[in-house]
């Protein structure tokens, strides 16, 4: 935990850390900063012992992850509609673009990148190629993909709205056997991973059901349900 202290007014400062824990306050520390500007360090567990938080898990493995989206070609970066554009302008039908890219993106730090995807046959089977070719460029780069399933048009008239569980377990199937065994599809203690945008456009009942079907079909995913309401927890990952 770090402490900064700034005075308000001239004069002598020190910040006293007490844990509250106890049967009574008991101070774990005690700064003092003098007159100026100080900034002190010290061990969260001070103040944890004898509360009702135990220790956090030790992170055994993190990943640190983009949501990419392959909308752009060269053509798009002059749209008035964009604020902002890359450094270097991209078209992610460009194989050596996309390499570009994934080697960008692992020089700063990122494992992988997960692809807004809308099923294998929206717009003429648009998504399934920008997967396959962003695969395939992540390969060359030694980088990693992962999907994120576009929720919110995952039902038979593929149009912004409620999900269907039909439509949802048939595009989790599409992504396990299309892209899992790729070599640089993303994997998390062996199971592919995939991200639900949105997820709150399902129910929870919903998601337990696909869920169910999609293992009973032998084919498993680590889903991370992504959107504002938490009541989906039960059911994803």
């Amino acid at each position: 935990v770090t402490w900064t202290i700034t005075p308000a007014s001239p004069g002598a400062s020190a910040l006293e850390i007490q844990n509250l824990n106890l049967s009574a306050p008991s101070t774990v520390d005690r700064f003092d900063a003098g007159s100026g500007v100080g900034q002190f360090v010290e061990s969260a567990d001070l103040l944890r012992a004898g509360g009702p938080l135990p220790a956090p898990p030790t992170v055994k493995q993190h990943l640190v992850l983009a949501f990419f989206y392959p909308w752009y070609d060269l053509s798009t970066w002059s749209s008035p509609q964009l604020i902002d554009g890359p450094v270097v302008p991209y078209s992610t039908d460009d194989p050596v673009d996309l390499q570009r890219l994934m080697s960008t993106a692992a020089s700063v730090g990122l494992d992988a990148l997960v692809m807004s995807w809308s099923g294998p046959d929206v717009n003429g089977g648009i998504d399934d190629l920008r997967m396959l070719r962003c695969l395939d460029a992540a390969s060359a780069t030694g980088f990693k993909m992962a999907t994120l399933l576009e929720t919110t048009s995952a039902n038979p008239q593929h149009v912004d709205g409620t999900a269907d569980p039909d439509t949802v377990l048939a595009w989790l199937i599409d992504i396990v056997d299309d892209y899992a065994s790729h070599p640089a599809y993303l994997r998390a203690g062996g199971r592919p991973v995939v991200f639900a945008y949105n997820a709150q456009r399902m129910s929870q009942a919903g998601w337990t059901d696909v869920l169910a079907r999609l293992r009973a079909r032998g084919r498993d995913v680590l889903l991370v349900g992504e959107g504002i309401n938490s009541t989906r927890l039960g059911a994803v990952d």
